[in-house]
């Protein structure tokens, strides 16, 4: 029995679900000059881009060490790709860190 493929638009929408379960991802991110993102028909999904050799994921973090964060991501990204049958390396990269409140009406943490 051969296995069938799973769909760019199936490995991209797990890869983003594992993601933001991370504590500390606060969101997927566009990515910079170009966006980041996964197309197929009928939609797209931000901040996870599959390419031939790798999957990267671009996320904004709302707690440090952001490394500590970043390498989470990637581990929870990876092992989504495997239950799919993927075993493609993911490279995560921290667009913007946000600290702090994030919500336009909510009281900052400190004045100076």
């Amino acid at each position: 029995m051969t296995s069938v493929p799973t769909s760019r638009r199936a490995l991209a929408q797990a890869v983003a679900e594992a993601v933001m379960a991370v504590p500390g991802v606060a969101r997927l991110s566009t990515g910079g000059m170009v966006e980041a993102a996964t197309h197929f028909a009928g939609g797209k999904v931000v901040g996870v881009l599959l390419t031939p050799a790798a999957v990267r994921v671009h996320v904004v973090v709302d707690r440090v060490p952001v490394s500590a964060v970043g390498s989470a991501a990637g581990e929870a990204a990876h092992r989504a790709l495997v239950r799919l049958g993927d075993p493609r390396p993911v490279d995560v990269v921290v667009d913007d860190i946000v600290l702090g409140p994030t919500e336009p009406d909510a009281e900052p943490l400190a004045r100076w």
